[in-house]
């Protein structure tokens, strides 16, 4: 398999940690906790290069995931993570990447001079992940 871009890569990653890993007994409640504990191990793998902070107050909320770079040449990216809960995945995505946005959680990072923000929507259903990073989708069938 070969990727296009780092959201390709992050995408796949996602997806297989959620397929192989998750138990089906895991994803049995409606919110997103099992996929966040799961994705905050995940990146705590980042090593020195990232700091990972995990619901850290940021602008008027809360981002699921802050990854902030030990060095400003690195992106920092924001995670909010969704469970579809029977909904259209586009559709919670898109509330998501709104939510970062209305909520202003790139707050800190721009306070502390970080310019190259990404922001990242993870929407789930069952053992199936959506992705969205600014206009790209991950996830869904090919048209």
């Amino acid at each position: 398999m070969s990727f296009s871009s780092w959201e390709d890569v992050t995408y796949a990653t996602v997806e297989r940690q959620v397929s192989m890993v998750m138990s089906s007994y895991d994803i049995v409640g409606m919110n997103e906790n099992s996929y966040h504990m799961l994705l905050l191990g995940f990146m705590c793998s980042v090593g020195e290069r990232y700091q990972v902070y995990r619901n850290h107050e940021s602008g008027a909320g809360r981002p699921d995931l802050i990854l902030r770079p030990s060095e400003q040449i690195y992106p920092s990216y924001i995670l909010e993570l969704k469970n579809c809960r029977g909904r259209n995945p586009e559709t919670v995505l898109k509330e998501a990447l709104q939510q970062i946005e209305e909520r202003k959680y790139t707050t800190e990072l721009l306070d502390k001079g970080y310019r190259q923000i990404i922001n990242i929507a993870l929407a789930f259903e069952g053992k199936h992940a959506y992705m969205a990073a600014g206009n790209a989708r991950f996830g869904f069938p090919a048209a």
